[in-house]
């Protein structure tokens, strides 16, 4: 193999922080692809790529739509690209890493194709980010839905959490060497953290930008409204209850507490890593109840 730095993927829950932690990789000198969607509004940008956006939007169209949102099943796999549109705009999307034009691409939703991703670029390493889903919730709802689907948004909204937490957890017990998992609010609290994590995927750890160069903290500190934690509470109780009545392939996504604790496990980086972490315990399956 060669001594050259392993490609990275950037993903997590949408809403959680990989806009800022890729700014940061981009500040320790890591290549990333340029973000047409740059603006006022946004001036740092979403170091996101055009193709890849495409690329997932081009995947909704296919039969099992956007309820790949709330399915344990992998989103991506070698059977979809046997569609030619589809082979041809993920032929687009990855080029920049096909071609090793880029350290890095980030892309929240690729957390939903892990298996896909490791086993199609065996050199690859994930970086999964995540953040405690009452921040989350009030984003997922405004931002994540369309608002022909406003009514039904927050109970999808604590699903949705739950589903990246399960293929988070899922590729970091089959792949602990390859994925790391990182917990946004804590690893900005850290000083240290930075330069560890450059090392872990093989970088200088004198390379690491300061962590704040990324990130607002009086802006990324702020807690959700009381009104938002409530109905936060509210939907996660709800999803537990009706949680037998999703499915085979939903209800065993339902307990957010569940799948919140099993991430706090298999953290590598942030302030919910356990110091002791010990041999994994098998991941419990989404199963019908």
């Amino acid at each position: 193999m060669s001594d050259a730095p392993r490609p990275l993927f950037v993903v997590g829950c949408p809403r959680s922080g990989t806009s800022p932690f890729a700014r940061w990789l981009h500040a320790s000198g890591l290549a990333t692809v340029s973000d047409d969607r740059r603006g006022e509004r946004y001036p740092s940008g979403y170091f996101e790529y055009l193709p890849m956006l495409m690329f997932h939007r081009a995947l909704e169209r296919l039969p099992r739509g956007a309820d790949h949102r709330i399915t344990s099943e992998p989103y991506l796999t070698k059977e979809t690209l046997q569609h030619p549109y589809v082979a041809r705009t993920f032929e687009l999307a990855f080029e920049p890493i096909l071609n090793g034009d880029v350290d890095f691409i980030k892309y929240p939703q690729l957390a939903l194709s892990l298996d896909f991703l490791l086993e199609r670029f065996p050199g690859c390493h994930v970086i999964g980010v995540w953040r405690n889903p009452r921040d989350t919730f009030r984003s997922l709802v405004t931002k994540e839905f369309p608002i022909e689907m406003i009514a039904g948004a927050p109970l999808k909204a604590v699903l949705v959490w739950n589903v990246y937490a399960h293929h988070l957890c899922a590729a970091k017990q089959a792949h602990p060497e390859r994925v790391t998992l990182v917990e946004i609010d804590g690893f900005f609290g850290d000083p240290a953290a930075g330069p560890a994590l450059m090392e872990r995927i093989g970088r200088p750890a004198s390379s690491a930008a300061p962590l704040q160069d990324a990130i607002d903290s009086r802006l990324w500190g702020r807690p959700p409204s009381r009104r938002w934690q409530l109905a936060h509470a509210a939907m996660t109780m709800l999803c537990r209850a009706v949680g037998g009545r999703l499915g085979p392939q939903r209800a065993g996504l339902a307990d957010q507490r569940r799948w919140l604790a099993e991430l706090r496990r298999e953290t590598d980086f942030g302030g919910a890593r356990r110091e002791a972490r010990g041999s994994h315990a098998s991941l419990p399956r989404p199963v019908a109840r």
